[in-house]
């Protein structure tokens, strides 16, 4: 799963030489944290201990027991009696209720902990909609969705994904005992399965082409030793941002987020290549990488971490500045060849 930015119907005939350039939107960081993973990994109780831990931090759980209809669909949906219909509606209510639920809580002064977020939502509903076009439609609206989060909102400043094998699955199910999964375990034995073996390599994916900082961690580890592995990171991401901010207004996201999408629209693929090309020159000399997403090609780098970034490369302000810059020159270049 791949996600393209939004474009006009602008095409490169349509547009002046002199004006062509990437259409560009940076991307935002809201101030929260997500802990995400496979069903019965624990993510609940991790994310409730972080809250505990983070003074005047602020916590919204996936699943509201108050909240009748979720829990009718998402007993329905178990059922698989008729899972045309209500596969369908609880992820649509789902993904709905979760987006409003973020953007409600997303930026408070103190920061938030969600309990799973959309990012997961598209692959429960993946494999829970069971028409394609059902699933076009849906696809289509979590798109809207997605890009309303991130350029709107801001994505997660950490994502937490809890990893384990099936082993730890079904002894952490069958160990919380949930009436609506123990009684249809049967039924969706096939559907946890396909669950768990694509959900890390998919979360690991959708952080990184949305350039969201991420960790993964055992969800079979003490859980203290969860809490305290997670809380360091923050540590870490925190140092990074003081550190950035401290010394310049100017922060390291700005160029990394500066060459975040591109319209291929206004750039045909050879051209899409020379810029790949040529801005990869520039940045193994300075050996720093950044999310280049062309429309119909797939993403060409990863961006690291921003404690990656600081350990490895120690890139002072001038530095990234300086890339930058030379970054900027050899896209006008590449614009005054076309």
């Amino acid at each position: 799963m791949t996600f393209f930015k939004k474009r006009n119907n602008k095409t490169i005939q349509d547009t002046n030489i002199n004006t062509l350039k990437p259409d560009l939107k940076k991307i935002k960081v809201s101030n929260s944290i997500v802990v995400g993973g496979m069903i019965a990994f624990g993510k609940s109780t991790l994310a409730k201990k972080i809250n505990e831990a983070i003074k005047d931090s602020q916590i919204v759980f996936e699943l509201n027991d108050e909240d009748q209809l979720m829990n009718l669909l998402l007993q329905k949906m178990y059922e698989r009696e008729n899972n045309l219909l209500f596969g369908s509606l609880f992820q649509l209510y789902f993904v709905l209720n979760r987006f409003q639920n973020y953007k409600n809580n997303c930026n408070n002064k103190n920061i938030t902990i969600f309990d799973r977020s959309i990012f997961e939502d598209w692959l429960f509903a993946h494999e829970n909609i069971v028409r394609p076009s059902v699933f076009s439609y849906y696809d289509s609206l979590w798109k809207d969705v997605a890009y309303e989060l991130i350029y709107e909102y801001g994505v997660p400043k950490l994502y937490v994904i809890l990893t384990g094998d099936w082993k730890l699955f079904k002894e952490r199910l069958f160990e919380r005992n949930r009436k609506i999964e123990i009684d249809n375990y049967k039924k969706n034995e096939t559907y946890f399965r396909k669950l768990l073996e694509i959900y890390e390599e998919y979360m690991v994916n959708v952080c990184k082409d949305f350039g969201i900082d991420y960790i993964l961690v055992d969800a079979n580890k003490p859980l203290e030793e969860k809490v305290d592995i997670v809380l360091n990171k923050i540590k870490s991401i925190t140092a990074w941002h003081k550190k950035i901010n401290g010394t310049d207004s100017y922060k390291i996201e700005n160029f990394i987020n500066h060459y975040n999408f591109f319209s291929a629209k206004d750039l045909n693929s050879s051209k899409a290549n020379e810029f790949i090309s040529e801005i990869n020159k520039v940045l193994d000399k300075q050996e720093i990488t950044v999310i280049t997403m062309l429309n119909g090609l797939e993403p060409y780098a990863s961006k690291k971490t921003y404690d990656e970034i600081g350990n490895e490369l120690n890139l002072s302000i001038a530095k990234i500045k300086s890339i930058e810059k030379t970054a900027v020159d050899k896209i006008n270049q590449i614009k005054i060849k076309t």
